[in-house]
């Protein structure tokens, strides 16, 4: 099987007062944000508590946001 993944962004300058920026990415290649056989399909509060670390790592290292990989095998995109 082979899947293609796009990633289509518009920015949306008008509904911003400071004006467009771009988002920078950093890489979690040590966490994951959810773990296998886990609940992070669901929308429990428990979930969003394994992103804090990273988040404030992407932070310290100027990035916006986190890109998290698949916590089996490391090299698949899970969730931004």
């Amino acid at each position: 099987h082979k899947a293609s993944y796009y990633v289509i962004a518009s920015p949306a300058g008008p509904y911003f007062a400071k004006g467009v920026a771009p988002v920078s990415i950093w890489l979690s290649t040590e966490y994951a944000r959810a773990a296998k056989g886990g609940t992070g399909a669901a929308k429990c509060g428990g979930n969003y508590a394994a992103s804090l670390l990273p988040q404030q790592k992407a932070y310290a290292q100027g990035c916006s946001q986190v890109l998290f990989l698949d916590p089996v095998e490391g090299k698949y995109i899970e969730e931004l």
